[in-house]
């Protein structure tokens, strides 16, 4: 493929004919390099032609993630974690081991 001439605000118009010269080896590639692109894409393509029996799995798992998070396996810190040592003094410096204010 040449270079083309440059489109200020590409469309659907645009790329329309340029995917009518492609044979079925190209489209295979392309469709391989946006499923290798993103999640996004692979779930995309993975609905739209039915390989996944739930369609709204990943999304739900999504959410639930955000609304109810798992605090048994994520370790969540009350106070702050202990910083390295001073490189002249060797010493750890001191934390407050109050609750904030």
């Amino acid at each position: 493929m040449g270079l083309r001439k440059s489109v200020k605000n590409p469309g659907w118009r645009d790329l329309k004919p340029i995917l009518a010269e492609l044979d079925r080896n190209g489209l295979l590639t392309l469709i391989q390099d946006l499923y290798a692109a993103s999640r996004d894409n692979k779930s995309f393509l993975n609905t739209r032609f039915g390989l996944v029996a739930d369609v709204t799995s990943p999304f739900k798992a999504t959410i639930s993630r955000w609304v109810c998070p798992d605090v048994t396996r994520t370790r969540i810190f009350p106070f702050p974690r202990p910083r390295r040592p001073s490189p002249t003094t060797g010493k750890r410096p001191a934390i407050s081991r109050e609750w904030p204010n």
